[in-house]
Order: structure tokens, then sequence, then C-alpha cells
């Protein structure tokens, strides 16, 4: 249900004012940023991974700050290092690279700052932010969370049904009639239940969707007339935050209420042990996510000293804001959040792409998708591309990575 309103609330929200807000915040940043700032600079790009517009609004906004302000250092959640696009996409040719490039893209192999690196190599320098190793065990637990997602939310379906009888039977008819409104609120079916009677400051798409919750809640809160509605209220509520926890869509809010009421979910869940384990990783899954944020910030201000940048575009997912934020502004850097659209801050992770892999095992790959795409259209670019496919093929690059069998 909540996944369902999120999205209904952006399209909603987004059409009437996040194209604009984006233009407002980018207007501010280059009228204000001077060339060269006595206090260090981070622009945070909130980033989508599965979305294809996403990743097109990223690349230019990158390009945009890169080619107008000067930001020649960007760096990205989900990779470490410096990432050399140029050693992958090696073959000359603007259209060839172009092509490809897109193709990835829209497949979703590359992200969007790879992308703009490819397509202007000499606009910014690329590098990944990610402690490893954490980044590693991050990906680990959820793809073993995600082997366990479609049978952990079925429980959970039937654990719902249960209480929903018990609502229905405990809740007053003022609080039963106002939750099924509330319901139908946030699936977009109906008008707001709680009495919006003020125009938010277009903040961001995400902001007025908190500002919303918390009249909900407030709403509830006031309904709940005695102490077993009331206990009945935070368990239901409660099991909405499960819900969030097992498809890995949690927000900041959701991961803190979680990580405090473990008690509660044990008690929730306790007939089912697939449940119970599932929540023991997914508190792993989410610690590891929280202390990324920190290892994160601190890459981001070691590269900027390394090269001597006062200046930098960091991209991550809407999850990790918050704290990578936290973290750079008690460094004493100046944050601006750049919206090229609504950020989600249930995404908590980037998953592995076509710069995840070693450099010659992507180059192959590359290869392979180049010679396909030129065919008979320039002959010795494709025998040059072949040539360089069976040396890499010689040395040992064979296989496919497990993060590029949806091909």
């Amino acid at each position: 249900m909540l996944r369902t309103g999120r999205k209904i609330l952006s399209i909603v929200l987004v059409a009437s004012f996040s194209a604009a807000l984006a233009r407002a915040e980018l207007s501010i940043l280059f009228s204000k940023s001077p060339a060269s700032p006595s206090v260090p600079v981070v622009v945070l790009i909130p980033d989508a991974h599965d979305s294809l517009v996403a990743q097109e609004k990223i690349a230019r906004t990158v390009l945009g700050l890169a080619r107008r302000k000067g930001f020649r250092l960007v760096l990205e959640e989900g990779n470490r290092g410096a990432v050399d696009t140029g050693r992958v996409f090696w073959f000359g040719g603007r259209w060839l690279q172009g092509r490809l490039a897109r193709k990835f893209l829209e497949e979703r192999k590359i992200s969007g700052p790879e992308y703009a690196r490819i397509r202007d190599p000499r606009a910014f320098r690329l590098y990944g932010a990610e402690d490893g190793r954490l980044y590693e065990r991050n990906v680990r637990v959820k793809e073993e969370l995600g082997s366990y997602e479609r049978a952990a939310r079925n429980e959970l379906e039937e654990i719902r049904r249960a209480m929903r009888a018990r609502v229905r039977r405990v809740f007053s008819k003022r609080l039963h009639d106002y939750e099924e409104r509330a319901d139908r609120f946030w699936r977009g079916l109906g008008p707001a239940p709680f009495g919006v009677k003020e125009n938010f400051p277009a903040a961001s798409p995400w902001s007025q969707w908190k500002r919303l919750e918390k009249l909900d809640r407030a709403e509830k809160k006031r309904l709940a007339a005695n102490p077993v509605e009331q206990d009945l209220l935070r368990r239901w509520e409660f099991l909405k935050i499960l819900e969030n926890v097992v498809r890995l869509e949690a927000t900041p809010a959701d991961v803190r209420t979680f990580l405090r009421g473990r008690r509660l979910a044990s008690e929730l869940v306790r007939e089912s042990p697939l449940l119970r384990y599932f929540f023991v990783r997914a508190a792993e899954f989410y610690h590891l996510a929280q202390a990324r944020d920190k290892a994160v910030a601190k890459n981001t201000l070691k590269t900027m000293k390394r090269l001597q940048a006062r200046k930098a575009v960091l991209v991550t997912v809407g999850f990790h804001l918050s704290g990578i934020r936290t973290a750079l502004r008690a460094a004493g850097v100046r944050c601006v959040v750049a919206n090229p659209f609504p950020k989600f801050p249930g995404m908590t992770l980037r998953p592995p792409n076509l710069f995840n892999l070693p450099a010659d095992r992507a180059r192959l790959l590359a290869n392979l998708r180049a010679m396909d795409l030129v065919g008979d259209e320039d002959t010795l670019l494709y025998q040059m591309l072949a040539r360089d496919a069976r040396r890499l093929w010689a040395h040992g690059s064979r296989g496919e990575s497990r993060v590029l069998e949806a091909e």
C-alpha cells in the first residue's frame, strides 16, 4: 500500500513543481557558488538506479555542473577508486561509443555519471566513494534477503490479515472509518481525510510526503480513545513498517523505528521462523547501509584532499542522503542538494554494474557488444574489436558476471 501511495503521490506532486524546483536549486548554486570557494562544497544528487529517466537527468546535471561551474570531480556510490571509463570504451568512433553507452544505460549496466563520463571524458574525473568490503557485504546480504523476499511477504500478509480482522473488531467506528479513508488516500483513490489546510513550501516531493504522514499519524492518535485501541494502532502501524523492511524499501525513519522495535517485531512474527531470521538479517543489512554513510563521506573527503579539489559532486541513493550530508557538514563541508527528480529514500544500494567488473572483463564485454553494433558498417573497426576481444579471452577473461545475467 505504501509503495503504491508513494508512486501516486510522487506523480501528483512532481507534475506541479519538481522540474521548476530543480531549475531553481541549480540556478541558486550557479549564481552563488564561487569558482574557488573558501569552504569545500559538495553537491549531493539523489540517485534512483532503476529509473532510466533519473539516470538521464543525473548525466545532464553532472555535465552541467562540470561545464558551467567547474565541478571537475564527481563521485558515486556503488564503486571505489578511479572509474576508468576510457579503458573499457577504448575504441574510436564517437558514434559507436555513444550508441553502446546508451545501450548499457538503458539496460542499467552503467550509471548516469558513468554515461556522462563516456560521452565527455574531459569534462570531469569520476571516482567511486565506497568502502569495498562494506559494499560487498551489503550486496551479499541483499542477495540473500532477495531469495527469501517472496516467501517472507506471503507470511507477513497472513499476519496482516489476522491483525486486520482484529482491527475491525476493536477499533471504534470513527477510527475504523478514518483508517479506511486514509487507506484509500494513500492508494490514490480518494481525498485526504486529515484536512490539509496549507500549501506546503515546495522543498521537495518527499518533504510533502513526510508532512502528510505526520498529519495522518496525529489524526489517528487523536481518534484512538483508549489504551487497547492505542496499543493495537501501534502494532498496526509497525506492521506497515515491517512490510517496507521485507521489500527492502524502508526509509531512514522506518529503519530507526524498526531497529528500536526489534522486540515488538519478534513478538508479531514469533510463529514464523522464516520472518524471525529475515528480520535478523534485515537488521544487519541496514546496519551495513548506515555504516556505508560514514565510509562514503570519509572517502569523498579523502579524494577531494588528494586531488586538491575544493568542490565535488556526489551521486548517492536517497537512503544515504541525510547520513552522508550530516557527516560532511560535521567536517566543515557545505552541502547543496540538487533534485533533478524526486528522491526515493527507500533505495539503499546501487547494484553492481559494468564498472564493478575487473577492467579486462568489462572491456571484453564492451568489445563483444560493440561488434554487434558495428556489424558490416565498419570492417576495420570490427576487426580491431575482434582482435582485442581474442587477446582478452586468451588472458583468461571468461564467463559472465552475475550482475549482467539479465542481458
